[in-house]
């Protein structure tokens, strides 16, 4: 059995280049729920389903935006 590569959420969120509220947010839509909650402070999230997740986020094709007139 392998053992699972765990990243607290404010290591993450600096990776990224976000804000932890951020994570936070996306929990809400597509990034996985963390797997363990140390305290409200430390948070951690599987490394592996969340590459999963941001490589599928990277992978959707984007809708074309109209620029607005000014």
């Amino acid at each position: 059995m392998t053992e699972r590569r765990l990243i607290a959420r404010h290591v993450l969120a600096r990776q990224l280049g976000v804000r932890c509220a951020t994570l936070a947010k996306w929990e809400k839509s597509w990034l996985p729920l963390p797997v363990q909650r140390i305290s409200d402070r430390l948070i951690l999230y599987d490394l592996d389903a969340v590459e999963r997740a941001v490589a599928a986020r990277a992978a959707r094709p984007r809708p074309k935006r109209t620029p607005k007139r000014a």
